[in-house]
């Protein structure tokens, strides 16, 4: 097919803009394109034509063509100055011929645009040779200051081990994820897991097909920081702009009045701003060589900087020691003292955790806070933003010296036989989730005649069974993300759990009495265990006949949170003496 041909076939189609909403600072982030009109070029489906273009060669040549057709009509938007456009390539253009690196650039410098408003979608749908591959198309894209976004996922050819391999900039949650995630425990999880994973390693979340409220809102209550979907905003073609942005400025003014105060509670809560965020002054990613050195050397006491794009949003970090060790080539200051040095700078960040300001410590520790982090201290800085924009660098110096002070408060509260919070770090548990959104279970474990078995086989084996609870319980304790464990003394110990259904609650209960069922089976004698029970003196002083300790358990599972404090003492109670006088020494209460 001839050049003249395939300039038809991109004359025939053109693109819908889908609005991309970032729900935390109320704006449009930008659009994905998307092909439209292919059917006037002669196919039925979007990916007859890059297959046809795949089998002649063409494929490199033809996606130019779209993508210069896609930026003239991209500088067409109002608005086009503040937004980036997401574009979706083939993972098979390394593959061409043709295939040469730098072409985007040169268009974007012809329409006068910014690298950074231009990203690169890669669908997980379309199968990639190896992750070596993939990498391959990253670093080429990364390495000219691109923007790489991971499209579909969770539908492809992949897993959790793509984000390891590539560390995307973006990642887009396939549809399948969000549909009814709202009423969807499990996805809602899963979901959450990703997005801290993403955030782990500096990226960003997009969630697809966002298409109800409810959708909407658990999007925003899990940390997912992009939306796009058709109750957003359906894909418009540019002649419909004016009507469609007045939608979703509609929409951006209801989400400022939902949400007011959801975000208002989040910032009075202690976030990462206690640590105290050092505002080093960034490098742009554009400044030329001479720019750089005078910025190093006008700030002499810093020894790392963050790199900063045309919307002042964070790619990482340099540090002073890859800077000089480049500096210090031979001929390098002569060389470069009037050139570019934006490829340099890309090739030499340092990704590093980016993360939103105003993120309460609770959940920034649920993520990082480890002791071998503690021992490795690997994450040395983390870069703080605001709504998306640089704000500042905080250092592991402060992270380490407020762990260093929870861990010595947390200590003088520990109960010394099981080493686990008392009574103090459990009241002040239920008070900073009184008003918790999610479900929340409180499981109350007792262990039956304990006095009298303390009593009767002495305060040892008492001591034996109370630290094998404890022991239990602790694998719990240190996944803070969903459970908490107290120790309320003697034989008494509490668990919550949030987000978790009543199914798997009642399965922590069952398997924690079957192990300490076995347990009691190994501490006493055969001729103990024989007739199920043992003789000893009750509180009133007379013998009788006690069954051997079980594991009582109260349940109160609250599905939609909302602790009622002042009643809790007494449900609790109820629960437990019901669980005391059942056959499965369970009983549980859904309010």
């Amino acid at each position: 097919m001839m050049q003249l041909e395939w300039s038809q076939i991109v004359q025939s189609c053109t693109f819908a803009f889908q609005p991309i909403i970032d729900i935390r600072a109320k704006r449009i982030y930008g659009y994905e394109a998307l092909l439209r009109n292919y059917q006037n070029a002669g196919f039925s489906k979007i990916y007859e034509i890059f297959d046809y273009a795949f089998k002649n060669k063409m494929l490199y040549s033809l996606d130019l063509l779209f993508r210069e057709k896609l930026i003239h009509l991209f500088i067409q938007l109002p608005d086009y100055t503040k937004r980036r456009i997401l574009y979706n390539i083939d993972n098979r253009i390394l593959e061409m011929p043709d295939f040469e690196s730098g072409n985007t650039i040169k268009l974007l410098k012809k329409y006068n645009l910014p690298n950074s408003c231009f990203i690169f979608e890669i669908s997980e749908r379309l199968p990639f040779k190896s992750y070596e591959s993939l990498s391959k198309i990253i670093a080429n894209y990364r390495n000219q200051g691109f923007k790489i976004a991971i499209d579909d996922f969770g539908v492809g050819y992949s897993s959790l081990q793509l984000i390891y391999s590539t560390e995307p900039d973006i990642l887009k949650l396939d549809r399948f994820f969000i549909y009814n995630i709202n009423e969807d425990l499990r996805k809602k999880l899963f979901v959450e897991q990703v997005v801290k994973i993403m955030h782990l390693v500096g990226g960003i979340v997009i969630a697809e097909g966002v298409e109800t409220f409810d959708e909407l809102i658990t999007c925003m209550e899990i940390g997912i920081d992009l939306v796009q979907g058709f109750y957003v905003c359906e894909p418009f073609l540019i002649q419909d702009y004016d009507k469609k942005i007045t939608k979703i400025k509609n929409l951006l003014y209801d989400l400022e009045l939902n949400f007011y105060q959801y975000f208002s509670q989040k910032e009075k809560s202690t976030t990462l701003k206690q640590f105290g965020i050092k505002p080093i002054p960034p490098i742009h990613v554009n400044m030329k060589f001479d720019e750089i050195i005078e910025h190093f050397n006008r700030h002499y006491e810093y020894h790392l900087f963050p790199i900063v794009n045309e919307f002042n949003e964070p790619l990482g970090i340099i540090k002073e020691k890859d800077f000089k060790k480049f500096f210090l080539q031979k001929y390098t200051r002569d060389l470069l003292k009037y050139k570019d040095f934006s490829e340099f700078l890309h090739q030499h960040i340092n990704k590093c955790l980016i993360i939103e300001s105003n993120t309460d410590i609770e959940s920034f520790f649920d993520l990082f806070y480890h002791d071998d982090w503690l021992e490795q201290n690997t994450l040395t800085e983390i870069i703080v933003v605001e709504q998306g924009k640089y704000q500042g660098i905080i250092f592991s110096e402060s992270i380490l010296k407020y762990v260093f002070q929870q861990k010595l408060l947390v200590a003088k509260e520990l109960n010394p036989l099981t080493n686990l919070p008392g009574n103090k770090s459990i009241q002040r548990f239920i008070e900073e989730h009184q008003n918790f959104t999610g479900t929340l279970a409180i499981i109350y474990f007792d262990i039956d005649h304990f006095k009298p078995f303390n009593d009767k086989f002495g305060f040892e084996n008492g001591d034996k069974l109370i630290s094998f609870i404890g022991n239990l319980l602790k694998k719990y304790h240190f996944q803070k993300t969903h459970y908490f464990v107290g120790h309320i003394g003697g034989d008494d110990f509490v668990l919550f759990v949030k987000n978790k259904n009543l199914f798997h609650n009642l399965k922590i209960v069952r398997t924690i009495q079957k192990e300490f069922s076995q347990f009691l089976g190994q501490i006493l004698k055969k001729q103990d265990l024989k007739h199920n029970y043992f003789i000893a003196k009750n509180r009133f002083g007379v013998e009788q006949r006690f069954f051997l300790p079980q594991l009582s358990s109260g349940i109160l599972y609250f599905e939609n949170g909302k602790i009622p404090v002042e009643e809790l003492s007494v449900m609790i109670a109820n629960e437990k003496n019901k669980a005391k006088a059942s056959d499965s020494k369970i009983s549980y209460m859904v309010i």
